[in-house]
């Protein structure tokens, strides 16, 4: 369920302070016996400026994937 997973990933991120840019889903694959799901998440980082980054203001492009099984009962 995308809207399932897509609902999680964003209750996780709002706890961290962090606000997805994008959130995708893919799989399974009926043809792939694992039947993975993979689920990549991507935010944009603020730099807080400070001693040791004194020079840089904006943003950082953060992305993170995770694949994992799909089980099903």
């Amino acid at each position: 369920d995308v809207a399932a997973v897509t609902t999680r990933v964003t209750d996780v991120c709002s706890a961290a302070g962090i606000t997805p840019s994008q959130i995708t889903v893919t799989g399974p694959n009926p043809a792939d016996p694992n039947r993975r799901v993979t689920v990549t998440v991507s935010a944009d980082f603020n730099v807080l400026t400070g001693t040791i980054l004194e020079s840089f203001n904006g943003t950082i492009p953060l992305r993170a994937t995770s694949v994992m099984r799909h089980e099903s009962i």
